[in-house]
């Protein structure tokens, strides 16, 4: 991406604020050169006409009549000139400050709601700690990088019209500063290519770094149970040193641009004093004029180089962003215009197939009901299916042919939202957030009362833990409720999904990882509530299946066999061989 295609992107979304900023950059600029314009003939009156002004500028006084003031006059008008542009400039400045912060606002919030509202392909697909990489650290640098895009913009409308103004003035002297200029930019632009390629390293190098600090902190506990601090750390070790050198190459290449704009400047100018005090022919007030303005346009010209430099190091993160923002906005979730309200008879699965390539067919002619209120399990061993067959019912994903229909009508066209908010869901790697357990119960149902909270915890056999605790339901759970045992979050998570009162409750595997105590009360719960809610059991252990009216059995795919508890453990199939594995 060039400077030239940010404009552009930034113009199309935000027209009004950089018409304001352009017109105002505009006014201020004119200003300056007035006042600039000025400074000789008041110096030439205050002397009473001991030093000719003659040429271009003494006409243009003439004909404003400014020439008719007296000096006392000239003085107030030069320091009301320089007030009102100063007040411009002040105006500039809050204005971007004020278009970086929406920026700020407006990209970070798109790319949280974007990203969130894209289809389960797109997280199988992307790494998180990218993604929290992009949101967190590189719209920032997306923000900072538009920030110095409006200085850039602003004082390259300033330079433009200085430099127009120090034409119409003395067009000898400033063609020599052009071109003089141009050899200096030419000599420079390598190192601004430099930049842009190191910053891009770095962002990659970032999100590298990113992805690890993830996985050592979610993974902390395998790590050190197995003693991989070493090669974790080594790792992170590595990437840190690779981003500190990018970050040294990127401020040598920094302080070369910077350190070579002011001597460049200088000895410019002092050739173009030099060539005025050889030429006779030019008048003393052009030439000053011009030199003045030419000083300016060379001080625009060093903070537009500085600006460039700073918009260039952030043009990856700007590339990187308005990416994410473009994929996650391919990646919509498709949704359908119906309004869910409840099931009347039954789910219904019918001629399913679903593949993640054309290769691996993951779901084959698959059918199967799932009559309401009642309770069904998903068995099979890993690979069979199940966890695909629960993210197709969510609408995580959409088969590729076959039906999923709720009463006949087809789930792709219910509005998906309207069909999650009745569901419960407890997946097998619990999640709670950091905060109360009161918050992590409610987020569920953010209307509900205390008494709501209470009596889902206690439908999940969780009220009693959760009193043992210090603090009670004001307990903090810490990170994915670090503080908390695998039996206790599992039971906090099913009350989460209790407290909405679902039409579906779908438990993915959330028993396979619990202790006999914790499978018995969350059973326990089961049998309470069977008979009020379609209750959907993805599970390993077989042994805790006797509570369902129907069991489909998976492999390769395919539903195997379907019955009963007792029926499936007493004929000879796939069922028994795997509930006499696991008695074993």
């Amino acid at each position: 991406m060039t400077i030239f295609q940010l404009s552009k992107e930034i113009f199309r979304r935000y027209p009004f604020f950089f018409g304001i900023l352009l017109f105002f950059a505009v006014i201020g600029t004119l200003l300056e050169a007035a006042g600039l314009s000025m400074v000789f003939p008041v110096f030439a009156s205050l002397l009473e006409g001991a030093v000719p002004i003659g040429g271009k500028i003494e006409k243009f006084f003439e004909f404003l009549r400014i020439s008719q003031l007296t000096p006392n006059q000239l003085l107030l008008l030069l320091s009301s000139i320089f007030v009102c542009k100063g007040l411009i400039v002040f105006f500039i400045h809050v204005f971007s400050q004020k278009i970086s912060i929406t920026i700020e606002v407006d990209i970070r919030g798109e790319l949280m709601q974007k990203v969130m509202g894209a289809n389960w392909q797109f997280f199988l697909q992307h790494n998180t700690g990218h993604l929290v990489n992009i949101i967190n650290n590189e719209s920032q640098h997306t923000v900072v990088a538009i920030k110095y895009f409006c200085r850039y913009i602003s004082d390259f409308v300033a330079a433009v019209v200085l430099l127009a103004i120090s034409l119409y003035t003395s067009f000898a002297i400033v063609s020599i500063g052009i071109i003089f200029g141009y050899i200096f930019v030419l000599a420079i632009r390598r190192f601004i290519s430099l930049t842009q390629i190191v910053r891009k390293l770095l962002v990659d190098t970032n999100n590298q770094l990113n992805s690890v600090a993830i996985e050592n902190f979610t993974g902390s506990k395998l790590i050190k149970g197995m003693a991989l601090n070493p090669v974790r750390i080594k790792l992170f070790s590595r990437l840190l040193d690779t981003s500190a050198i990018l970050k040294m190459k990127l401020e040598i290449y920094k302080s070369v641009i910077k350190s070579y704009q002011e001597p460049a400047a200088v000895l410019i100018l002092s050739l173009v004093i030099y060539y005025i005090s050889s030429h006779s022919s030019i008048y003393i007030g052009d030439g000053l004029v011009a030199l003045l303005l030419l000083h300016r346009t060379y001080a625009k010209i060093m903070a537009i180089q500085a600006s460039k430099r700073n918009v260039v190091e952030g043009i990856p993160s700007v590339e990187i962003c308005l990416k994410y923002l473009r994929r996650s906005s391919g990646a919509v979730e498709r949704s359908g215009t119906k309004t869910f309200k409840e099931i009347g008879s039954a789910i219904e699965l019918e001629g399913i197939n679903f593949y993640y390539d054309e290769k691996t067919h993951v779901l084959k002619d698959l059918d199967c009901s799932i009559p309401n209120k009642s309770v069904v399990a998903f068995v099979g061993q890993s690979g069979s299916g199940k966890t695909t067959l629960t993210n197709l019912i969510l609408g995580f994903l959409n088969q590729q042919s076959g039906k999923l229909a709720i009463d006949g009508t087809d789930l792709e066209e219910y509005d998906v939202v309207s069909w999650r908010e009745r569901i419960g869901y407890v997946p097998q790697e619990t999640v709670l957030f950091n905060g109360t357990i009161t918050e992590n119960i409610k987020l569920a149902k953010t209307d509900a009362t205390e008494d709501d909270i209470v009596y889902a915890a206690k439908l999940a056999h969780a009220h009693e833990f959760i009193m043992e605790q210090t603090e009670g339901y004001k307990t903090q759970v810490g990170d994915m409720g670090i503080r908390l045992s695998g039996g206790q979050k599992q039971r906090l998570a099913l009350a989460r999904a209790l407290l909405r009162k679902p039409q579906v409750l779908i438990l993915d595997e959330a028993t396979s990882a619990l202790d006999n105590e914790s499978e018995r009360k969350i059973q326990q719960t089961l049998q309470e509530i069977k008979g009020d809610m379609t209750i959907i059991i993805i599970a390993h252990r077989l042994s805790t299946l006797e509570i369902a009216d129907t069991i489909f059995v998976l492999q390769e795919g395919r539903i195997e066999e379907q019955g009963s508890f007792e029926s499936l453990v007493n004929q000879d199939g796939v069922f028994n061989k795997l509930y006499n594995m696991q008695s074993q």
